[in-house]
Formats: structure tokens, C-alpha cells, sequence
């Protein structure tokens, strides 16, 4: 306001400005996705720089132009935000100080992650019963949750809109969370069954039946356990801790795949002997003779012929029955029950076989000496019924009188009436029962009555007078024998006494010899009287004469 009071000179200076000896730093970065992007099938970019202002250490702002920056991608992975074009950098007037500055260029990023998605598969397909072949998924199985709205699934093979297969793949972190599972199979065997009729030897099956799907290329192996021999039923058991399942490979070589089976349910087998029931014959009626002279006789398996008639075409079997309670039998009907047993004495048949126990027929005729005698059975043995009279030696009728012979027979010195020469023994034969007898002068297979033998008859008929012929032909009255008798007809043939040379006692008393043997030149001989109920044992020389009875011994000579 007071230039005006002075005279003032301007004088112009000079402002250089001279370059920097060190040029500023500045640095271009190119943008990078701040937020995470995934893959979702649609484009995404980044575009620019972080900053084109720069502040330096004077306190000035500059800007850089000419660069420019941007990347647009759609797939998964790290694209970078590529920078191009010549940096320009301008003060804030817009002057052009490029040459002070060195630009430098950091590039940034597009990033795009993968998609998480997860693959699973269906229940029915996840999982099966062991049936030895390998459980499999394939794509087309899968079921795929987090695809992006671009993308599908098909056939197994994930598809874009976009058609980049490759890309599309790689875009995606798939999760499988497919657990495939298979589960134990259970198991079912059946022993097998078995039945047979008793043969005595045991009944086995080692065998069994699966009842139960085995897997593809499995077999079982297990021992089976039980026996049968005897009538009845058991249990045909299988050995659990023999139970094993291998598989075959196919290749030769097989493993052991028991553990994918369970639960192993056993189920027991029967095993059954049933009773032999044909094959049997029972024996048929048997007659079985008593030996002459016996009461009774005991009577065992042989006498019968049952056993081999019992036995089946096995051997294994055994027979019983009442022979005990019924032994000895005397003359009569029994029954004789059979009892067939297999080893185990399980009864398996049961017959009735009649045994008729009698005597020989002793009801005929001998002819000896142009002379017939008959004979009869008396009690437990078989008699002439009348005293011989054949000739023998110097044998005689009671007093040399032929009418005697008839009535009475002829008397018999012992030895004419053994058939030996004077002073020897006979020799004895032996009976149906075993026991020694001499046959003398009676027919074959017949004795002289022994005293044994009229012992026994003498109990049999119980009194003398049941032996006696009835007719007072033959005996005085009183004398004579009771109606009815026994058939013996005995008749007072009376004796002759050496010592006396005499005949005595006719029409009291009968004599007969007996075949006992002394070794002297005494024997005995059996007196039927009148006086006594029994027959008495008489000894007298062997010379005196006396009648001859024959009883039989052997009933088939």
C-alpha cells in the first residue's frame, strides 16, 4: 500500500527443479478377492489396484495412470489380476514427474476354492448279507448334495453347463462318506436222520444238511456225532466247535471265512432202531418120547429145535423162555413160551410153542417062536402082558403039563433066562435112558425085568392086586387081581425049587427072574402074593425055575 513511495526494481530469480538423485518407490498391486469365493459355476472377476495415490515423504500425492488390471474366471484355482499398459505418474497440478519415480508392480489374485460336496449312497445299496462275492459302488450309485446350481450329476459323472469337464471336476473337494457294510449271515445245520432195522451193529450218520443260503464259493465241514445200536431213538449231534466254513479262492488256495457267519443255529438229527420184525419162524408142536421107564425128563433149547428156528438171518440176537419153570415134565401138554431178544434184551417177537411130552406107543404084538405076545404100557414102561414061552434050554410048563404052558408060560432057569451058559454073567446092554440092561431071552431091544424095574412097576399100580390077571383061571379065589387092573395080568405060575425038585405055590403066587447081576450062584427074582400089597425081592438059586417077564428098553432097537 506504500509502493508507491519507493521505486522499486524487480528482479527475477530462477526456480530449478533438478531431478532426485533417488528416485521415489511407488508399487502397483493389482486387486485380489478380499471375500473367499467357491466354486459355483458363475463367472467371477477382480478388477483394478489396491491404490493408483501415492503419498511420499514430502507430503505430496501423486497418481499413477496408463496401468489398468482385471481377470474374470468361473473354475477353481488361482488366476492372476495381470497388470498391463506403461505406468504414468502425475503430481497433483498434472505435471508428468514419471521420471522421479520408480513404479513397481505387484500383481494380485483371483482365487476361487473348490466346492465341498459329499457323495453317499443309498441304504439298499451300502450294505448286504455276506454271500462270499465283494459288496461294489459304482458312480452311478452315488447320490452327490452341494452341486452347484450349473452343475449336475448323471450317469455318475458330475456335468456343467459351461461343457469344461476338466475344470468342472477339478472345482469341486468331494467328501465320500460311503460305508459300505456287510453284514454276518446266519448260519443253519441240520443233522441228518437215519433209521434201520436192529441188526446189532451201531447206526451213524456223519453227515448233515445246510438249511440255511450258503455265500457264493463256501462249503461247511463239521463232525457229526451219535450211534444207535439198540432198540429206541438218540440224538445225531453235530460238534460246535468242529463247524467250519472255508472259501475257495479260485485259484487253488481257500480261507477261512467261518467268522462271517452267525448266529450257527444246530439242529440234532435222529437216529432210529426200529425192531426185526419178519424173519422169524416159531417153532412149530413138538413131541418129545420119555424114555422107557423114566417119569419125567428134563427138557432144554435142543430138545425143542427153537433156537435156530427163532434166529433171523442175523446172528445178533438171543432167545429165552419158561423151560425152567416147567422142567422136568412128566406126560403132558405144555406150552413153552419164546422170548426172542436182540443184544441190547429188547424182546422184539414172542412165540407159544406146544410141546406134547409122552411115551412111546406101547400098544402091539411080537411074534417069537411061532408064539404072539402082546404088550401095553404100564405107568412110565412098556410089558408083555403074559410070560414067555420060548423054548429055551430045558425050560418047562408048571409041572411038565402042556396045558401050563399056555396058562402060565414056561419056567426058566436064571441062566436059561439070561441066555447064558451055567456060571457066567450076561453082558449088559445099555437103554434109551442110559442104564445097563440084559435082554436074556426077550426080543431085541427088551429086557428081563430087573427088581428096579418092578420096583418101579409095584409104586405105579400102588397094590400087587392091579397087576394080577382078574380070572380065578389063573389064581385061587381071593386070590385073583381087580378090575380095573393094569394090563400086567400077572397069573400064579408058581416055581420050581431045585433044592426040593419040586413045583410049588400054583395059582398063589408068580415068580419072576430078575436080570440083576450077583457073580454068584444066587439071584433075585420079583414075588407077586397074596399076602402082600407090594412086589417083594426074593433070592433063590439060579437053578430054580421061575417065570420070565419082559419090560423094553430101547424103543427102537
Amino acid at each position: 500500500t506504500l509502493a508507491s513511495n519507493y521505486d522499486i526494481t524487480v528482479v527475477y530469480g530462477t526456480l530449478t527443479v533438478t531431478n532426485r538423485t533417488t528416485p521415489y518407490e511407488v508399487t502397483m498391486t493389482s486387486k485380489s478377492n478380499t471375500n473367499p469365493i467357491t466354486y459355483d459355476g458363475l463367472e467371477h472377476n477382480v478388477n483394478g489396484f489396491v491404490t493408483n495415490t501415492f503419498t511420499t515423504v514430502d507430503g505430496n500425492t501423486y497418481t499413477v495412470e496408463g496401468l489398468s488390471a482385471s481377470v474374470t474366471e468361473i473354475f477353481a484355482g488361482t488366476y492372476p489380476n495381470t497388470i498391463t499398459g506403461t505406468a504414468v505418474v502425475k503430481d497433483t497440478y498434472g505435471n508428468d514427474v514419471t521420471s522421479q519415480f520408480n513404479v513397481s508392480e505387484v500383481t494380485g489374485n483371483l482365487i476361487i476354492g473348490k466346492r465341498p460336496i459329499s457323495f453317499t449312497i443309498a441304504s439298499e445299496n451300502a450294505s448286504k448279507m455276506y454271500d462270499g462275492t465283494p459288496l461294489t459302488v459304482d458312480y452311478s450309485q452315488l447320490i452327490v448334495s452341494g452341486l452347484a446350481s450349473t452343475d449336475q450329476l448323471i450317469a455318475g459323472t458330475i456335468t456343467t453347463n459351461g461343457g469344461e469337464l476338466t475344470k468342472t471336476l477339478a472345482s469341486y473337494s468331494p467328501t465320500f462318506t460311503v460305508t459300505l457294510r456287510i453284514t454276518i449271515r446266519p448260519l443253519t445245520l441240520a443233522a441228518d436222520d437215519a433209521t434201520k432195522v436192529y441188526d446189532g451193529t451201531p447206526l451213524t450218520k456223519n453227515s448233515f444238511t445246510v438249511t440255511s443260503t450258503l455265500g457264493s464259493g463256501d462249503a461247511v465241514s463239521a463232525t457229526v456225532n451219535g450211534s444207535q445200536t439198540c432198540v429206541d431213538e438218540s440224538a445225531n449231534v453235530i460238534d460246535a466247535t468242529s463247524v467250519q466254513v472255508m472259501h475257495d479262492n479260485g485259484d487253488g488256495t481257500y480261507r477261512d471265512v467261518t467268522s462271517n457267519y452267525s448266529p450257527v443255529t444246530l439242529t440234532d438229527g435222529l437216529l432210529k432202531v426200529t425192531p426185526i420184525t419178519t424173519g422169524f419162524s416159531c417153532p412149530t408142536t413138538v413131541t418129545l418120547t420119555l424114555t422107557e421107564g423114566t417119569s419125567e425128563m428134563t427138557v432144554t433149547d435142543a430138545d425143542l429145535g427153537g433156537t435156530a428156528m427163532l434166529t433171523p438171518a442175523n446172528t445178533h440176537t438171543h432167545v429165552g423162555n419158561n423151560l425152567a419153570s416147567l422142567n422136568p415134565m412128566t406126560e403132558d401138554t405144555y406150552t413153552v413160551t419164546w422170548t426172542l431178544y436182540d443184544d441190547c434184551d429188547s424182546a422184539m417177537t414172542t412165540c407159544d410153542q406146544t410141546v406134547i411130552v409122552q411115551y412111546a406107543p406101547c400098544d402091539g404084538k411080537i411074534t417069537m417062536d411061532s408064539h404072539e405076545y402082546a404088550y401095553k404100557r404100564i405107568g412110565s414102561q412098556c410089558w408083555f402082558t403074559e410070560n414067555l414061552q420060548v423054548t429055551a434050554g430045558e425050560a418047562a410048563p408048571y409041572n411038565n403039563l402042556p396045558a401050563n404052558k399056555d396058562k402060565f408060560g414056561l419056567l426058566y432057569t436064571w441062566y436059561e433066562a439070561m441066555n447064558v451058559a451055567e456060571g457066567t454073567e450076561p453082558t449088559p446092554l445099555t437103554a434109551d435112558n442110559g442104564t445097563p440092561y440084559v435082554q436074556g431071552i426077550c426080543p431085541e431091544g427088551w429086557s428081563v425085568g430087573s427088581f428096579g424095574d418092578y420096583d418101579i412097576l409095584s409104586t405105579y399100580a400102588g397094590d400087587t392086586k392091579k397087576l394080577n390077571d382078574p380070572s380065578t383061571a389063573y389064581w385061587h379065589s381071593g386070590y385073583e387081581g381087580i378090575t380095573p387092573g393094569t394090563g400086567f395080568n400077572a397069573r400064579g405060575g408058581g416055581w420050581y425049587t431045585s433044592a426040593l425038585t419040586r413045583y410049588e405055590d400054583l395059582m398063589t403066587r408068580c415068580y419072576f427072574w430078575n436080570s440083576d447081576t450077583s457073580g454068584g450062584t444066587m439071584a433075585s427074582s420079583a414075588m407077586i402074593a397074596y399076602y402082600c400089597d407090594t412086589i417083594l425081592q426074593v433070592i433063590s438059586d439060579k437053578h430054580d425055575r421061575k417065570s420070565v417077564r419082559c419090560v423094553r428098553k430101547k424103543v427102537t432097537p
